[in-house]
């Protein structure tokens, strides 16, 4: 019974075309954000050939989400979600530019990365605000399923896949003119969508302070509900644990290549390309047997998987058959 009603509900959504337009913009800027991270990475790894430049550059795109994450929501609420996620693809698109004029510069690189993480920011809230009007109650369940599994599914495409297989075969210029396309699109795609104009009582200034010390104690509250469910607690710390051990590869793929196999760092797919094919046969396991295998020994069983892959990697000693 539930799944014939989440099939209906599918079938509803895929006859919203506000929905498709956001989903499809979502789509879009989310592949395109995680592919500007993955390729900044490799090209800030052939700049410097330093993997503790490369690390910084992932701090930076870390560092937006606690300086403004909170003020990023407060603003949202207050603004056209509309008009923010239009706003906030363009400039991404924009933002994508000085790498074609300057790309080989490593300010306008560390820059770029801050910018576009800065941007990304805000139009998550904006998107998630603007997602139950377009489809109502009865889809919103079935709409934030779709769009939680195109999140994740968009670090995978992004990160793993488009940005290392672009950059090794034709270069950095061709996949910055591919990002800003799909920014410049997603912008476009968002120009479809029902205006959303804040509530008249949310522009005063009052309701803005009160605003803020709400969030204050919201964060609080949050905290004491997490003392009191572990399982919610730990499912955060699996999902932390994962993206750190995602993004740590990241970082040292590019001096992995270099430093052990003795190729360029443009040839990073040779590591990424295979976790990529790792993550869909994982899900074919999943899918397999997940329900025959309780969820807390997968995930933990995954995670000491993938840091002892990480382990094997760092024991690995430079090759001498491959040259530069």
């Amino acid at each position: 019974m539930i799944e014939t009603g989440m099939a209906a509900a599918d079938r509803g959504l895929l006859r919203n075309r506000a929905f498709l337009a956001i989903w499809g913009a979502q789509i879009l800027s989310q592949v395109a954000a995680n592919a500007v991270t993955s390729a900044l990475i490799i090209l800030v790894a052939e700049i410097t050939h330093s993997n503790t430049s490369s690390s910084v550059l992932i701090l930076l795109a870390v560092l937006p989400a606690i300086l403004f994450g909170i003020a990023g929501g407060v603003i949202v609420d207050r603004s056209d979600r509309r008009l923010v996620l239009i706003i906030t693809n363009a400039l991404r698109a924009a933002a994508v530019v000085p790498l074609l004029l300057f790309g080989t510069s490593l300010t306008v690189v560390y820059l770029v990365n801050f910018l576009v993480a800065t941007v990304t920011i805000f139009f998550v809230p904006a998107e998630a605000a603007l997602l139950p009007k377009i489809v109502g109650k009865r889809y919103l369940m079935a709409a934030n399923s779709l769009f939680t599994f195109t999140f994740n599914g968009a670090f995978l495409v992004g990160f793993i896949i488009l940005a290392p297989i672009v950059v090794s075969l034709f270069g950095y210029e061709i996949l910055w003119v591919v990002i800003a396309f799909m920014f410049a699109a997603a912008s476009i795609m968002c120009v479809t969508l029902p205006k959303a104009p804040p509530a008249t009582e949310h522009l005063s200034r009052r309701v803005a302070e009160m605003a803020v010390a709400q969030t204050a104690t919201g964060i609080t509250e949050a905290f004491h509900y997490l003392r009191q469910a572990p399982i919610v607690t730990w499912s955060l710390i699996y999902i932390a644990l994962t993206y750190t051990l995602v993004a740590v590869a990241g970082a040292l793929a590019p001096g992995f290549v270099r430093e052990v196999l003795r190729v360029g760092e443009r040839n990073v797919v040779i590591i990424v390309g295979p976790a990529g094919v790792g993550v869909i046969a994982g899900l074919g396991f999943l899918n397999a047997l997940g329900r025959r295998w309780p969820r807390p020994n997968a995930i933990g069983t995954g995670l000491i998987v993938a840091a002892s892959a990480l382990l094997f990697l760092a024991a690995a000693r430079p090759s001498r058959r491959l040259g530069r």
